[in-house]
Order: structure tokens, then C-alpha cells, then sequence
């Protein structure tokens, strides 16, 4: 049996949300850098060059591309014999709950960085308008996109 602890599914949830805070993955900076080159339109061009400016102001500074980054899809393929190890102080919390904490710490490191009061974590299961989307799909699956990988 494979044991995860929660707080290391935790850490690895916030540090991706923060990467895709900060980082376009390179395909896309190529794809609008292909675009500036092919755009006809000069206001078009300008919004794509600024695009890019903010993309490579939010890498170095440490910004958020944008206020509105979107909603947090985790792909996590746990596998059928993977236990998540439950902290002490919460035995029953699950991988729903630590993706959920992830993403709530990325939020506030984020809102601290821009000088913002952090805001309290709290996990409410609300069925489909749940904060991030968990999705189960069979251990090994190579159908499921991943443009941010992590291992732990």
C-alpha cells in the first residue's frame, strides 16, 4: 500500500496553483508570439505584445498574470492501493480536503504577496460549485491532460 501524507498533496496543490499564477507554460508564449508576428490588425498586435510584456512581468516579478487566474481543475490518479495519511488533528479529512487546503494556501500566499490579509480556510463540500473540480479516472489513464505535473 502507497501512503501520501496530507500536507505533502497540500504543498504540491498550492506550489502548482502559484506556478500557473505566475508562468504561461512555454507553448503558449510561443503560440502568441506566433500570433504578434501574423497580426494585421495594429491594435490586435499591441494587445498581443501586451500580453506577452505581462506574461514576462508576472514570471520575474512574481504577480499574478491576472486577478482572475480561473477555476482550479486537479487531476490527481492516486491509484486504487494509495492511502492518503490524514493529519493527526483531522483523521477523516481526505484528498478532496487536501486539494481543497492546497489551493486555499496558493490563494492567500498570493493575496499576501500583493499585500492582502489572508483569508481563513474552509473546506465546504458543495457538490458540483465546489472551489476545484475533482475528477477520478482509473490509475494509468494516459487520456487525461497535465500541463503541470508533479510527483510525490
Amino acid at each position: 500500500m502507497r501512503r501520501l501524507a496530507f500536507e505533502s498533496i497540500v504543498r504540491t496543490v498550492a506550489d502548482l496553483c502559484i506556478q500557473a499564477a505566475y508562468e504561461l507554460p512555454e507553448d503558449v508564449l510561443a503560440a502568441v508570439r506566433r500570433a504578434i508576428q501574423t497580426e494585421s490588425n495594429p491594435q490586435a498586435r499591441l494587445i498581443l505584445q501586451q500580453l506577452l510584456e505581462n506574461a514576462h512581468l508576472a514570471a520575474s516579478e512574481h504577480i499574478p498574470i491576472c486577478q482572475d487566474t480561473g477555476l482550479t481543475v486537479v487531476f490527481a490518479d492516486v491509484g486504487c492501493q494509495t492511502m492518503i495519511s490524514a493529519p493527526e488533528d483531522k483523521p477523516t479529512a481526505t484528498l478532496a480536503d487536501a486539494i481543497q487546503q492546497g489551493v486555499a494556501a496558493a490563494r492567500n500566499i498570493t493575496r499576501q504577496m500583493a499585500g492582502l490579509d489572508p483569508l481563513p480556510f474552509r473546506y465546504r463540500d458543495r457538490g458540483c460549485g465546489a472551489a476545484s473540480s475533482l475528477n477520478r479516472c482509473i490509475s494509468g489513464s494516459t487520456q487525461t491532460p497535465t500541463p503541470l505535473r508533479s510527483s510525490i
